[in-house]
């Protein structure tokens, strides 16, 4: 096995895992969004959560890519539509758009 073959390994296996941390998250955040009905919309948390097991299952790069801009649609749609000016809900959801963007950089790191 040559050094290039061993480091294709670990890029690899570093990101199932961090896909998984990612699925794990969503689902997480999807159920945030199906508890707090009265500030976010639940439809966005079924399709946290459905992406969330999505990263489980498929495993592949472009998941980064569907996990960044899905979090930062859902972030666009929360300030647009539903935002009361809250100090804690405009928090969340800058916190979300920051994790959008963050999952669009990941999918750059696993060629």
């Amino acid at each position: 096995m040559q050094k290039n073959d061993t480091h294709n390994i670990k890029q690899s296996k570093k990101m199932k895992s961090e896909l998984k941390n990612w699925g794990l998250g969503l689902i997480g955040f999807g159920i945030l969004h199906i508890v707090l009905t009265s500030v976010l919309d639940p439809v966005w948390g079924i399709i946290f959560i459905i992406i969330g097991i999505c990263n489980f299952l498929i495993l592949h790069r472009s998941l980064f890519l569907i996990n960044g801009f899905v979090l930062m649609a859902a972030a666009v749609f929360h300030m647009v539509f539903m935002w009361s000016g809250s100090g804690v809900i405009g928090l969340l959801l800058i916190i979300q758009f920051v994790f959008g963007i963050f999952g669009i950089r990941k999918f750059k790191l696993y060629d």
